[in-house]
Protein backbone atom coordinates (compact mmCIF):
# COMPACT_ATOMS: atom_id res chain seq x y z
CA UNK A 1 0.00 0.00 0.00
CA UNK A 2 1.50 3.35 -1.10
CA UNK A 3 0.33 6.89 0.93
CA UNK A 4 -0.46 9.45 -1.17
CA UNK A 5 -0.01 12.63 0.82
CA UNK A 6 -1.91 15.64 -0.96
CA UNK A 7 -0.74 19.00 0.33
CA UNK A 8 -3.17 22.16 0.04
CA UNK A 9 -2.50 25.91 -0.10
CA UNK A 10 -5.53 26.04 0.97
CA UNK A 11 -7.45 24.65 4.12
CA UNK A 12 -8.49 21.17 3.97
CA UNK A 13 -11.76 19.93 2.70
CA UNK A 14 -13.86 17.81 5.48
CA UNK A 15 -13.65 14.87 3.25
CA UNK A 16 -11.55 14.24 -0.46
CA UNK A 17 -12.44 11.63 -3.06
CA UNK A 18 -9.98 11.76 -5.88
CA UNK A 19 -9.82 9.56 -9.01
CA UNK A 20 -6.37 9.22 -10.42
CA UNK A 21 -7.49 7.31 -13.54
CA UNK A 22 -5.51 4.14 -12.46
CA UNK A 23 -6.85 3.65 -8.81
CA UNK A 24 -8.86 5.47 -6.26
CA UNK A 25 -8.45 7.43 -3.27
CA UNK A 26 -9.70 7.79 0.28
CA UNK A 27 -8.62 10.43 3.14
CA UNK A 28 -6.20 9.63 5.71
CA UNK A 29 -6.86 12.46 8.57
CA UNK A 30 -4.50 10.69 10.98
CA UNK A 31 -1.60 13.00 9.87
CA UNK A 32 -3.29 16.33 8.71
CA UNK A 33 -2.88 19.63 9.75
CA UNK A 34 -5.07 22.83 8.76
CA UNK A 35 -3.74 22.62 4.65
CA UNK A 36 -2.24 18.92 4.83
CA UNK A 37 -4.90 16.08 3.22
CA UNK A 38 -3.07 12.54 2.97
CA UNK A 39 -5.05 9.47 1.04
CA UNK A 40 -3.37 5.86 0.51
CA UNK A 41 -2.81 4.52 -3.37
CA UNK A 42 -1.80 1.23 -4.38
CA UNK A 43 2.02 1.33 -4.82
CA UNK A 44 1.24 0.10 -8.97
CA UNK A 45 -0.33 3.60 -9.44
CA UNK A 46 2.83 5.36 -7.98
CA UNK A 47 5.06 3.26 -10.73
CA UNK A 48 2.63 4.13 -13.43
CA UNK A 49 2.95 8.04 -12.73
CA UNK A 50 6.65 7.36 -12.96
CA UNK A 51 6.17 5.61 -16.25
CA UNK A 52 4.46 8.70 -17.39
CA UNK A 53 7.22 10.79 -16.68
CA UNK A 54 9.70 9.51 -18.38
CA UNK A 55 6.65 9.11 -21.23
CA UNK A 56 6.12 12.82 -21.11
CA UNK A 57 9.68 13.38 -20.96
CA UNK A 58 10.75 11.71 -24.06
CA UNK A 59 7.29 13.09 -26.07
CA UNK A 60 8.96 16.73 -25.61
CA UNK A 61 12.80 15.79 -26.06
CA UNK A 62 12.45 13.35 -28.61
CA UNK A 63 16.31 13.71 -28.90
CA UNK A 64 17.09 12.94 -25.44
CA UNK A 65 17.25 9.51 -23.76
CA UNK A 66 15.16 9.53 -20.81
CA UNK A 67 14.93 5.97 -19.54
CA UNK A 68 13.80 6.50 -15.63
CA UNK A 69 13.19 9.40 -13.30
CA UNK A 70 16.08 11.23 -11.67
CA UNK A 71 16.26 10.12 -7.59
CA UNK A 72 16.69 13.75 -5.78
CA UNK A 73 18.11 13.25 -1.91
CA UNK A 74 18.10 15.11 0.76
CA UNK A 75 20.00 14.19 3.57
CA UNK A 76 18.78 13.84 7.18
CA UNK A 77 21.27 16.08 8.41
CA UNK A 78 20.07 18.63 6.38
CA UNK A 79 16.84 18.76 6.88
CA UNK A 80 17.81 18.74 10.62
CA UNK A 81 19.27 21.96 9.21
CA UNK A 82 16.50 23.67 7.57
CA UNK A 83 13.81 22.40 9.87
CA UNK A 84 12.37 24.37 12.96
CA UNK A 85 11.08 23.10 16.76
CA UNK A 86 8.43 20.94 15.57
CA UNK A 87 5.18 22.39 15.34
CA UNK A 88 1.79 21.74 14.93
CA UNK A 89 1.55 24.31 11.58
CA UNK A 90 5.31 23.72 10.25
CA UNK A 91 5.79 22.38 6.79
CA UNK A 92 7.94 22.48 4.14
CA UNK A 93 7.58 23.91 0.06
CA UNK A 94 9.82 21.86 -2.15
CA UNK A 95 9.92 24.19 -5.44
CA UNK A 96 11.03 22.68 -8.92
CA UNK A 97 13.88 24.61 -10.14
CA UNK A 98 16.35 24.71 -12.92
CA UNK A 99 20.13 25.82 -12.04
CA UNK A 100 20.59 27.45 -15.54
CA UNK A 101 18.53 28.23 -18.61
CA UNK A 102 19.91 25.78 -20.43
CA UNK A 103 18.48 22.52 -18.63
CA UNK A 104 15.54 20.70 -18.84
CA UNK A 105 15.03 18.17 -15.69
CA UNK A 106 14.02 20.32 -12.89
CA UNK A 107 15.99 20.20 -9.61
CA UNK A 108 14.24 20.60 -6.23
CA UNK A 109 14.50 23.33 -3.15
CA UNK A 110 13.17 23.47 0.06
CA UNK A 111 11.94 25.93 2.39
CA UNK A 112 10.31 26.08 5.54
CA UNK A 113 6.44 27.32 5.87
CA UNK A 114 3.69 28.12 8.13
CA UNK A 115 0.38 27.58 7.36
CA UNK A 116 1.72 26.84 3.95
CA UNK A 117 2.86 30.11 3.47
CA UNK A 118 6.46 30.54 2.81
CA UNK A 119 8.83 32.16 6.06
CA UNK A 120 11.86 32.71 3.93
CA UNK A 121 11.12 36.60 5.52
CA UNK A 122 11.71 35.49 8.89
CA UNK A 123 14.29 32.44 8.23
CA UNK A 124 17.87 33.28 9.29
CA UNK A 125 20.87 30.87 8.28
CA UNK A 126 20.29 27.70 6.04
CA UNK A 127 16.65 29.02 4.68
CA UNK A 128 16.71 27.02 1.47
CA UNK A 129 18.20 23.54 1.26
CA UNK A 130 18.73 22.58 -3.17
CA UNK A 131 18.91 18.91 -4.27
CA UNK A 132 20.59 19.24 -7.90
CA UNK A 133 18.96 16.30 -9.75
CA UNK A 134 22.25 15.34 -10.91
CA UNK A 135 23.24 14.65 -6.86
CA UNK A 136 24.32 17.32 -5.23
CA UNK A 137 23.44 18.84 -2.27
CA UNK A 138 23.34 22.66 -0.92
CA UNK A 139 22.18 25.36 0.83
CA UNK A 140 21.42 28.74 -1.77
CA UNK A 141 20.96 32.13 -1.53
CA UNK A 142 17.86 33.47 -1.25
CA UNK A 143 18.00 35.43 -4.81
CA UNK A 144 19.25 32.26 -6.08
CA UNK A 145 16.39 30.63 -5.28
CA UNK A 146 14.00 33.15 -7.00
CA UNK A 147 16.25 33.25 -10.29
CA UNK A 148 16.52 29.16 -10.10
CA UNK A 149 12.41 29.34 -9.88
CA UNK A 150 12.11 31.89 -12.79
CA UNK A 151 14.23 29.19 -14.97
CA UNK A 152 11.86 26.93 -14.27
CA UNK A 153 8.81 28.33 -15.44
CA UNK A 154 10.03 30.07 -17.99
CA UNK A 155 11.37 26.68 -19.52
CA UNK A 156 8.55 24.96 -18.61
CA UNK A 157 5.72 27.34 -19.92
CA UNK A 158 7.93 27.51 -23.07
CA UNK A 159 7.77 23.47 -23.85
CA UNK A 160 4.40 22.53 -22.20
CA UNK A 161 0.92 22.42 -24.69
CA UNK A 162 -2.20 24.69 -23.50
CA UNK A 163 -3.55 21.19 -21.70
CA UNK A 164 -1.39 21.01 -19.43
CA UNK A 165 -0.65 22.87 -15.97
CA UNK A 166 2.67 24.89 -14.78
CA UNK A 167 3.05 23.75 -11.60
CA UNK A 168 5.58 25.58 -9.11
CA UNK A 169 5.56 23.53 -6.09
CA UNK A 170 3.81 21.57 -3.53
CA UNK A 171 3.56 21.75 0.57
CA UNK A 172 4.49 19.27 3.12
CA UNK A 173 4.11 19.22 6.90
CA UNK A 174 7.29 18.62 8.77
CA UNK A 175 5.77 15.71 10.51
CA UNK A 176 5.27 13.85 7.47
CA UNK A 177 9.22 15.21 6.51
CA UNK A 178 10.26 13.91 9.97
CA UNK A 179 8.67 10.76 9.72
CA UNK A 180 10.09 9.46 5.98
CA UNK A 181 13.65 10.85 7.39
CA UNK A 182 13.34 9.30 10.92
CA UNK A 183 15.86 6.80 11.36
CA UNK A 184 16.99 6.82 7.71
CA UNK A 185 20.07 8.26 5.55
CA UNK A 186 17.04 11.20 4.23
CA UNK A 187 14.46 11.47 1.67
CA UNK A 188 14.42 10.89 -1.84
CA UNK A 189 12.00 12.05 -4.54
CA UNK A 190 10.98 10.89 -7.75
CA UNK A 191 9.10 12.61 -10.12
CA UNK A 192 6.09 11.50 -11.77
CA UNK A 193 3.06 12.74 -13.98
CA UNK A 194 -0.42 11.81 -12.70
CA UNK A 195 -3.89 13.32 -14.23
CA UNK A 196 -6.21 15.08 -12.62
CA UNK A 197 -9.65 14.30 -11.17
CA UNK A 198 -13.10 15.80 -10.32
CA UNK A 199 -12.69 19.16 -8.38
CA UNK A 200 -8.83 18.91 -8.25
CA UNK A 201 -8.17 21.41 -10.61
CA UNK A 202 -9.26 24.16 -8.16
CA UNK A 203 -6.02 23.61 -6.24
CA UNK A 204 -4.04 24.65 -9.18
CA UNK A 205 -5.74 26.91 -10.77
CA UNK A 206 -8.15 30.18 -9.63
CA UNK A 207 -11.87 30.41 -9.63
CA UNK A 208 -11.70 32.30 -12.86
CA UNK A 209 -9.15 30.97 -14.56
CA UNK A 210 -10.86 29.12 -18.40
CA UNK A 211 -9.77 25.64 -16.82
CA UNK A 212 -11.78 25.80 -13.97
CA UNK A 213 -14.17 23.03 -15.46
CA UNK A 214 -11.67 20.46 -16.86
CA UNK A 215 -10.80 16.84 -15.57
CA UNK A 216 -7.97 14.73 -16.84
CA UNK A 217 -5.30 17.28 -17.22
CA UNK A 218 -2.09 15.82 -16.35
CA UNK A 219 0.55 17.74 -13.76
CA UNK A 220 3.80 16.83 -12.58
CA UNK A 221 4.06 15.19 -9.27
CA UNK A 222 6.38 13.74 -6.46
CA UNK A 223 7.21 10.13 -5.32
CA UNK A 224 9.03 10.42 -1.99
CA UNK A 225 10.33 7.74 0.13
CA UNK A 226 12.82 7.43 3.13
CA UNK A 227 15.99 5.39 2.54
CA UNK A 228 18.11 3.35 4.80
CA UNK A 229 21.94 3.53 4.25
CA UNK A 230 22.82 1.87 1.23
CA UNK A 231 18.87 0.73 0.21
CA UNK A 232 17.99 1.90 -3.42
CA UNK A 233 15.05 3.78 -3.95
CA UNK A 234 13.15 0.57 -6.01
CA UNK A 235 14.87 -2.14 -2.89
CA UNK A 236 13.05 0.60 -0.18
CA UNK A 237 9.74 0.15 -2.13
CA UNK A 238 9.63 -3.23 -1.69
CA UNK A 239 9.83 -2.72 2.24
CA UNK A 240 8.08 0.53 2.87
CA UNK A 241 5.37 2.72 1.92
CA UNK A 242 5.87 5.68 -1.06
CA UNK A 243 4.61 9.18 -0.63
CA UNK A 244 3.28 11.47 -3.02
CA UNK A 245 2.22 15.00 -2.49
CA UNK A 246 -0.31 15.95 -4.88
CA UNK A 247 -2.11 19.12 -4.37
CA UNK A 248 0.48 22.31 -5.17
CA UNK A 249 0.74 26.24 -3.66
CA UNK A 250 -0.85 28.14 -6.13
CA UNK A 251 -1.29 31.06 -3.42
CA UNK A 252 1.86 31.15 -1.24
CA UNK A 253 4.58 30.01 -3.91
CA UNK A 254 6.02 33.42 -5.18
Amino acid sequence: MVLLIMSSCKEAQKEEQTTTGEDSATEDTSLNSSCYNSVKIDKNTAWIWEQSWVSTETSIYPKDSVSTSPELHFSTENIHLLMPPLKENNGALLYYILKDETEKIPSLAMIQTDKCVSQLDQCEGNCVLASWYKGEQEFIRRDSLQKYKSYWKTHIEGVLPSAKLFVEGYNYSWALIDYLSKDKQGITVKYGVRTLGPGEILEFVSETDSLKNTVGIPVICNIIIGLKEGQTFQEAAEEIEEYDFAKPCPHYCD
